[in-house]
């Protein structure tokens, strides 16, 4: 039927065919976080990324870890923990050498010393070498049993109830936290010091940003294993000396 001017009526639109294609899942890391700069390298490039990642991390670790994804891509935090533990010990082997060299050099020492020098190198050279094989392989290991034994204490210490990190999160607080922090390392004589506070500030706040515990728990975490560490040690020194002061006096 036509109206009254004689226009046929406008036919109804189609209907729109509904999308096969699944729901787009969520973005990498949960929560949209874009990832720390070492985790946009793809985008940065490999050094760019690497440099602009250890600077975001030394200069606002808060902010970084917020940014940074707390699960998937399980190889990036160790891939960034080796660089960093490799480069650390390659110039604690080259301060090793200039710091013996130095030492030789104010000492008479006689002449069939002389070759002392060129032994220092060739050692240090051997070192240099194992540096590449040995340092890679127990940071990987070292990470994966500090990233247990973090997970359960924050466990312990009621600091995952929030977290959907599970022990990825753990795992990343560790790896960039200790991969950062042992840089210290290359500062002269107090550079163990200041890598240990650093570690210990670093993994805190990675445990924060990225479990969203609070900074007591987290702080306790990191802590709890180093205590117990230092009280069996001394418990063992204690029982050591005693046996010997011991067997003395029988």
């Amino acid at each position: 039927m036509s109206d009254e001017g004689g226009i046929p009526p406008t036919p109804p639109a189609p209907p729109v065919p509904e999308s096969s294609e699944p729901p787009p899942g969520p973005p990498p890391g949960g929560e949209g976080r874009p990832g720390n700069p070492w985790e946009q390298r793809d985008q940065l490039g490999f050094v760019q990324g690497l440099i602009e990642g250890v600077k975001a991390f030394v200069t606002a670790p808060g902010d970084t870890f917020s940014k940074t994804h707390k699960s998937g891509d399980i190889a990036s935090p160790l891939i960034f923990a080796v660089i960093l533990s490799t480069a650390t010990a390659l110039i604690g082997q080259i301060w090793g050498l200039l710091f013996g060299a130095s030492i030789l050099s104010l000492l008479p020492l006689p002449p069939e010393f002389a070759g002392m020098f060129g032994w220092m190198v060739a050692a240090s050279g051997f070192g240099i070498m194992t540096v590449f094989i040995v340092v890679p392989i127990f940071t990987v290991v070292g990470i994966f049993i500090g990233g247990a034994i973090f997970h359960l204490m924050l466990m312990l210490v009621g600091g995952l109830g929030e977290s959907d990190a599970g022990f990825d999160g753990s795992l990343r607080a560790v790896a960039y936290g200790s991969g950062v922090g042992q840089l210290a390392q290359i500062v002269p004589i107090i550079g163990g010091f200041i890598s240990m506070i650093w570690t210990i500030i670093l993994m805190s706040t990675g445990a924060m940003r990225l479990h969203g515990t609070s900074q007591g728990k987290a702080v306790a975490a990191v802590l709890m294993p180093i205590v117990l560490c230092c009280v069996c040690g001394g418990a063992l020194a204690f029982f050591g000396v005693f046996a010997a002061f011991m067997g003395a006096n029988s």
